[in-house]
């Protein structure tokens, strides 16, 4: 009877045991919300800031672009059958050339953002590690990929606030 006693105790022990290292691991692991992160980081909102800027030129000079086209497209109307071929071959290189300028700047804009994302995201990927080391933590997931989390585990602002304050 006492042997069956302590195996029951032990039995106790060890599960009770099981039980708190797996409340001691869960306090090991920490998720963030990446896109809440990337989009409220200092950096990327400056980033975001520059690319409208820059679209904002390139959208007044294609506007100059159309404007013009506009107004050889007018001039057209009024011309004589025989001088509009050539006003009309003048017209379809304008807006060659204006489809030309929209792909170009298209394609540089998106290397252009691509190039400022990765180099946002390679720093926070290291941020993010840094912190995870400094707290003491075996894991920080991605939120995105976890199905139930609690909310006490999220440490998106914790991380957040550190990034914009360095």
């Amino acid at each position: 009877m006492k042997k069956a006693t302590m195996l029951m105790i032990f039995i106790v022990f060890a599960v009770c045991g099981i039980s708190l290292q797996s409340v001691s691991a869960a306090d090991n692991v920490a998720f963030i919300d990446v896109d809440a992160l990337f989009d409220n980081y200092n950096k990327t909102i400056e980033l975001n800031k520059k690319l409208d800027a820059t679209v904002q030129t390139h959208q007044a000079e294609r506007d100059g672009k159309v404007t013009e086209i506009k107004q050889l497209q007018s001039e057209l109307v009024l011309l004589a059958t025989d001088a509009r071929t050539g006003k009309q071959a003048e017209i379809d290189e304008k807006v060659k050339e204006l489809q030309t300028y929209d792909e170009e700047t298209r394609a540089k804009l998106a290397e252009e953002r691509n190039t400022y994302m990765q180099e946002i995201l390679v720093e926070l990927d290291e941020k993010v590690k840094a912190y995870g080391a400094e707290k003491g933590y075996d894991f920080i997931l991605n939120s995105r990929f976890a199905l139930y989390k609690k909310d006490s585990f999220d440490v998106t602002d914790d991380i957040l606030q550190r990034v914009n304050n360095q």
